[in-house]
């Protein structure tokens, strides 16, 4: 009994020193798997920061995550303005459907999220469900899920700056997973990278966007300047406008500029335009001269007069009345702007620009721009009416006295 009571005595310390091992053992390898998936996530990381196009982050980091977590899906998720969302990345194996694609549904309606704003992860939590069929969800919300082939699956957040805007999930399909808080905390540091890729991203495009901008502008300033320099070298009227037309037309990018004329009743004329090939003249020996416009008629010139201009994107939405949306599809025109032309204190006409193809939105630059060929048409009017006065004064001192006939008495 003695020695069997010291036998067991040596197995049980035995016991002890192998299940502590164990644990060491357990420990150590977890130990060693979290420093790998450290490692790996902070090559993610680096990648993420590295790069500038958000398309090539989140097809990166849809691989690589689910190559870390061994999952059958990791995608990136969307939010619209209303909540619904769309898949926008993903990695998935082999065998699963696709979510991200062209002939792919792309916005999907989830009740939950769409009703509360974003729920719980609007208030930055993280979701684990280790088995749809169990987890208590909705009849809809689990079918919804069956079209991802989910079957269990973890959620974060994903935040622009202090705003929602999406989320990178997770998903095991073949079966129910328990993801453990290391899983979780990985798809959190990776999402937080990713916010952070977002707002640099869009600080990147606005700073660009904004270059361009000045580029734009500054190029446009340059061909003002250069068409600005050709009108006061000129002192014929018509010569200016038709190199006007011209190359603000080109300028813009636009179907037809063109310079209409006030008549006394204000009625008015095209004399003169740039148009661009198919479509039809408004200025010719075989073309309709006199414009008639109810409202400039009766308002001797409406808005031109007090010098504002006038932008319209669509002609059919603008609110125009019938007769003035008949008269611009004469003019083949879908979108334009129109700018008063002064030749002195007193209204001459308009410089307009024509978009025909579709609408458009002008932007206030080149609303500016016909402005400033505006005002320099206005004092080339001006010079003209001067330099013709001139030459009939000119005229009328050369001009001989009449002989004195004497007086026959």
């Amino acid at each position: 009994m003695n020695l069997l009571a010291r036998i067991a005595d040596q197995l049980g310390v035995g016991l002890k020193q192998a299940e502590t091992l164990g644990q060491l053992r357990s420990q150590s390898e977890r130990i060693e798997q979290a420093a790998v998936r450290d490692r790996a996530v902070g090559q993610v990381i680096t990648r993420i920061r590295e790069s500038f196009d958000i398309e090539t982050i989140f097809e990166t980091t849809t691989r690589e995550v689910r190559a870390l977590l061994y999952c059958d899906r990791v995608s990136v998720y969307k939010f619209n303005p209303d909540f619904s969302g769309e898949f926008v990345a993903e990695s998935v194996a082999d065998g699963w459907v696709k979510l991200v694609g062209p002939n792919v549904q792309r916005v999907w309606k989830d009740t939950y999220l769409e009703e509360n704003q974003g729920g719980r992860y609007a208030l930055r939590e993280t979701y684990a469900v280790s088995d749809i069929y169990t987890e208590g969800h909705d009849p809809c919300h689990v079918e919804l899920l069956e079209q991802f082939e989910a079957r269990a699956y973890t959620l974060v957040p994903i935040f622009q700056g202090s705003e929602l805007w999406g989320i990178l999930a997770a998903y095991q399909n073949d079966k129910p997973r328990d993801w453990d808080d290391d899983e979780v905390g990985l798809l959190v540091r990776i999402s937080d990278q990713l916010g952070v890729a977002l707002q640099q991203a869009e600080t990147l495009a606005r700073l660009r966007e904004q270059s361009d901008r000045i580029e734009k502008t500054a190029a446009q300033d340059r061909a003002i300047d250069q068409v600005i320099g050709r009108i006061r070298q000129s002192f014929d009227v018509e010569n200016i406008f038709s190199t006007t037309t011209q190359e603000v037309r080109q300028l813009l990018k636009c179907d037809r500029v063109s310079v209409y004329k006030f008549n006394p009743d204000f009625s008015g004329e095209f004399v003169a335009e740039s148009v661009a090939q198919g479509w039809g003249k408004l200025v010719g020996p075989n073309v309709q001269r006199v414009w008639k416009d109810t409202y400039l008629e009766e308002n001797q010139g409406g808005r031109y007069a007090l010098r504002e201009t006038y932008a319209v994107s669509d002609i059919y939405t603008e609110g125009h009345d019938p007769c003035h949306v008949e008269l611009l599809e004469q003019f083949e025109a879908r979108a334009y702007t129109l700018v008063p032309i002064f030749q002195g204190s007193d209204l001459w006409g308009i410089l307009a620009a024509y978009q025909n193809d579709g609408p458009r939105d002008w932007e206030d630059n080149e609303v500016s721009l016909l402005v400033r060929i505006s005002d320099q048409l206005g004092i080339a009017l001006q010079q003209a009416e001067t330099l013709e006065q001139l030459r009939q004064q000119s005229s009328k001192l050369e001009k001989p006295p009449s002989a004195i006939v004497p007086s026959l008495r």
